[in-house]
């Protein structure tokens, strides 16, 4: 998702997004660990919406 598009969002929205996001960052840390994905390139960019996201509630 595109940071402006972040910022056009709710703080509540943003609050519920980070949550899921930061879910779905330890899931696929463990598959990661445990090599049960070959689709490694995921988690960074996982962790990258997530600063982003973290980016757009401290500038609201």
């Amino acid at each position: 998702m595109k940071f402006q598009e972040l910022l056009n969002k709710s703080e509540d929205q943003l609050r519920k997004e980070l949550a899921v996001l930061r879910a779905e960052v330890e899931k696929l840390t463990v598959k990661v660990r445990l090599a049960q994905t070959k689709n490694t390139n995921e988690l960074p960019a996982k962790r990258r919406e997530v600063a982003r996201i973290l980016t757009a509630l401290r500038q609201k």
